[in-house]
């Protein structure tokens, strides 16, 4: 994940995009912020989806992606369309990381406005249940939604993104209730972002038990029996590895390092499933 606020160009990000797949990688993903949270910034911030748009066409295999995309920024359906053509540039190769903010310093440099978390949590899930709705009507159709925030009209749910029902969905966020039960409902991946490795542990746990309570709702899973919940960042990682091998804080990392070519981490029937570049293995709990 390249933290682009931080000072990076366009041609640096596409630099590290090239090497990331030439290199093996299954992803290139950036942050997306308009002000730097440490130094000075310089040359200054990229836009997101315009940068990955353009990535996308100088690179072939290789995911894109947010980590994560801010609800305050972009109202849902100018979001959908940005995504859907970024998707189509790229032959279907994004992923959609989302999230609520947190920055507030930001938002106040960029005068957007920052209402209180209860009220950028509503508007998140409105946006999630607008970008899905958008993304998933059939083709002639038109979309129409009314919340609390966001009021669309005949819309003609255009254009349509390559991958179908939309680009992976990666919920983002420290909730306790409703952030598992959207990343179960909605998300392809959940983010667990730079959480030491006890909460973490508690998120999947969340996550896992959210997924549980809908598919005994609904009679069939959230999503398609091949689908998995990730949670991504290395603290998680770390949090997995523990749980699986029951290991202190020194055996944790020596562990990490050892197992640096994981690229996801999911849940599998007997716990945390590790996904390698060529291989996927499930460690047992110790007794």
């Amino acid at each position: 994940m390249a933290e682009a606020h931080r000072g990076a160009t366009y041609d640096q990000q596409l630099a590290m995009a090239r090497a990331a797949e030439r290199l093996g990688f299954g992803g290139f993903f950036r942050t997306e912020h308009f002000l730097a949270t440490e130094g000075d910034g310089k040359p200054g911030p990229t836009d997101s989806w315009v940068t990955l748009g353009a990535i996308a066409r100088e690179t072939s295999v290789i995911r894109l992606g947010t980590i994560m995309t801010c609800t305050t920024f972009r109202y849902p359906a100018l979001l959908a369309v940005q995504v859907a053509q970024v998707d189509q540039m790229s032959g279907g190769r994004v992923d959609l990381g989302l999230g609520c903010g947190w920055f507030e310093a930001e938002h106040a440099a960029m005068g957007i406005p920052f209402p209180p978390l209860r009220e950028r949590y509503d508007q998140f899930e409105e946006q999630v249940e607008i970008l899905t709705g958008l993304w998933r009507t059939p083709a002639g159709e038109t979309f129409d939604y009314a919340g609390r925030y966001n009021v669309i009209k005949a819309n003609p749910a255009l254009p349509k993104p390559v991958q179908p029902g939309g680009p992976p969905l990666i919920v983002g966020g420290f909730g306790a209730k409703r952030t598992p039960r959207v990343a179960a409902r909605y998300g392809s991946e959940f983010n667990s972002p730079f959480s030491p490795p006890p909460l973490a542990a508690r998120q999947i746990v969340r996550v896992r038990q959210a997924c549980e309570e809908l598919f005994a709702e609904d009679g069939k899973g959230a999503r398609g029996d091949e689908d998995i919940i990730v949670v991504s960042h290395v603290s998680p990682i770390k949090a997995a590895v523990a749980w699986a091998l029951g290991g202190g804080d020194e055996m944790v990392w020596r562990l990490y390092l050892a197992t640096a070519s994981i690229t996801r981490i999911g849940w599998g029937e007997g716990g945390p499933v590790l996904h390698g570049y060529n291989e996927t293995v499930s460690p047992p709990r110790p007794p």
